[in-house]
């Protein structure tokens, strides 16, 4: 018979949870970045016009919507609270992009930049608890 024992005490459930929201953090950071590079960069394929005499091209159907004013990428955020990870964003407008309207289809952006990062936000959330636990 092997009795295996511990000599050093187990870390705080609560050092657990603050390397856990360490990890939300830095996850919104990554994924709110890379939503906002979404936003404004990058070329789209829909119909040209012109705008307060600027020419613009607006983004087609299933693109990611293109910027005319940066409000929309200015609005992207995230919030860490009770272990959970928000990310959004606070343009009035945002909703309608994202998921369409009965007259216009959907430009996705949020759900694609969280997609796009969900592996990496898992990672983070690892390494940050890891930290915590060997400290």
């Amino acid at each position: 018979m092997i009795k295996v024992t511990r000599t050093t005490p187990l870390p705080s459930m609560g050092s657990v949870d603050v390397g856990i929201a360490q990890g939300f953090k830095k996850g919104g950071i990554v994924t709110v970045r890379d939503l906002k590079r979404s936003l404004t960069t990058g070329s789209r394929s829909g119909r040209i016009y012109r705008i307060g005499g600027r020419t613009h091209q607006a983004s087609a159907a299933g693109e990611a919507p293109a910027k005319i004013t940066g409000a929309l990428a200015d609005s992207a955020g995230y919030e860490v609270g009770n272990k959970m990870l928000t990310i959004g964003e606070g343009a009035k407008y945002a909703a309608y992009l994202e998921n369409g309207t009965g007259h216009m289809a959907a430009r996705p952006h949020l759900k694609p930049a969280v997609e796009r990062n969900a592996a990496q936000i898992g990672l983070l959330i690892g390494q940050n608890v890891l930290k915590r636990m060997i400290k």
